[in-house]
């Protein structure tokens, strides 16, 4: 059926009228459906920067943890070196004093008799005066003693009696 011209175009403003209005229902619909989009988005985002913190935390928690165990091991390490340092002094301590108690400390007087008598000898070689007098008034008791042979010998006893050193045989 044909109507009027000005009925025709009244039908078509109401039709485009009516589509205008189911078009702002439609894109009103579409902007919230949009936002509810963007709101779960921004949720979803911040949960996942959440969790992406949360690994970054477990990580750093774990390598202090193993920073922790291994400075308690070292401590450990270093107590029980210490331990081995003070008993194997103490064995040794115990060692010496066991040798020097069997053998009467005869190492160490022989290496101090030998330091005595290696510094007389070295400054007494260096000595350029005379050891005997030139001129001797009255009698000998014979033999071929000198200032020289009576120095030694007092020197040697005087070492002898400073070590407390024996050394007639047995």
């Amino acid at each position: 059926m044909r109507y009027d011209k000005n009925v025709e175009a009244q039908i078509a403003t109401q039709q485009q009228a009516t589509m205008q209005v189911q078009t702002a229902i439609a894109k009103s619909k579409e902007a919230e459906q949009r936002a509810l989009t963007v709101e779960q988005e921004g949720k979803a985002n911040a949960a996942q920067a959440k969790w992406d913190q949360e690994v970054i935390k477990s990580t750093e928690v774990t390598k202090a943890e193993a920073a922790r165990d291994v400075a308690k091991l070292a401590v450990q390490t270093a107590e029980l070196n210490k331990q081995q340092l003070i008993l194997e002094g103490e064995g040794e301590a115990a060692k010496k004093r066991l040798a020097i108690q069997a053998n009467g400390a005869l190492e160490q007087k022989i290496d101090a008799y030998v330091k005595v008598q290696s510094y007389w000898a070295e400054a007494f070689s260096k000595y350029t005066g005379n050891v005997t007098p030139q001129f001797i008034t009255g009698g000998s008791s014979g033999g071929t003693r000198n200032g020289a042979t009576d120095f030694m010998e007092i020197i040697g006893m005087k070492a002898a009696r400073d070590l407390q050193l024996d050394l007639s045989n047995k």
